[in-house]
């Protein structure tokens, strides 16, 4: 989804998104102009996706060590503790 339909999902409530679908140089910080960073999950399709192509939009993304772990693992963990 393109901006503005993007932003009218996301601001509707609980919305989150992953990166799996996300294509292009940057995609990340890209994603990070229209979602806020607390909504955004590591997410890589796997077995249909490579679990590479995952890994690289990360390290291509220019991203903060906080920023990765944030979408990697640390609010995973946090929606997996209020269930």
């Amino acid at each position: 989804l393109r901006q503005p339909t993007l932003g009218k999902i996301i601001s509707a409530g609980n919305v989150h998104v992953e990166i799996s679908m996300l294509e292009g140089l940057g995609c990340i910080t890209k994603l990070l102009e229209s979602v806020p960073l607390k909504r955004i999950h590591f997410g890589s399709h796997l077995p249909l996706f490579n679990l590479e192509s995952a890994i690289l939009k990360l390290n291509e993304s220019p991203l903060s060590p906080t920023q990765i772990a944030a979408i990697t693992h640390q609010k995973a963990f946090r929606l997996i503790d209020r269930h």
